[in-house]
């Protein structure tokens, strides 16, 4: 859970000792790379587990999402700029894609909105990931290119144009 209240152990009884925070850096080289793609004129989408907070500082600081980017957007906007796993639980189509009759109109309209606009998609599963390429790839009319380091990411590697397996570290 997210507070004591809503944790699924006992909480009685623990005596606070400390505190320990660990960093998972970007990989050099991984801004440059994405202002690269930026002058291409791609688009740069982070799919992640990660929470939304930890996903949207990483994304910051590599470079999809500008300093203060979120604060000047329209709400509007901003509610598909960043979208969770669970944001996208209420908006699946029943098969494998955005075929006609797969998604009543707000399903559609959310997503339009969120291939147009979302730049960082957070604490998702391998199945969102997979209905993410393919919302890219038949409402946006993208060609997909992904890079996945886990057997988690294979359905969504299988389904992109280009899937860019990488070893354990994300740098081989």
């Amino acid at each position: 859970g997210s507070s004591p209240e809503k944790c699924n152990f006992p909480m009685a009884g623990f005596t606070w000792v400390g505190l320990i925070g660990l960093e998972d850096p970007p990989k050099e080289g991984v801004k440059d790379a994405i202002a690269v793609l930026d002058e291409a004129s791609c688009k740069t989408v982070m799919v992640t587990g990660d929470h939304p907070t930890t996903a949207q500082a990483i994304a910051t600081r590599i470079g999809i999402l500008k300093e203060d980017e979120l604060a000047n957007l329209p709400e509007e906007i901003r509610e598909h700029t960043v979208v969770t796993g669970s944001q996208l639980a209420n908006y699946l189509p029943e098969g494998d894609g955005f075929e006609d009759g797969a998604l009543n109109e707000e399903q559609m309209e959310f997503w339009r909105k969120t291939v147009k606009h979302a730049r960082v998609f957070a604490r998702v599963s391998p199945v969102h990931k997979r209905v993410i390429v393919r919302a890219y790839q038949q409402i946006g009319g993208a060609v997909v290119a992904m890079t996945g380091d886990g057997v988690n990411d294979a359905p969504a590697l299988k389904a992109a144009e280009v899937g860019v397996a990488m070893g354990i570290r994300g740098t081989e």
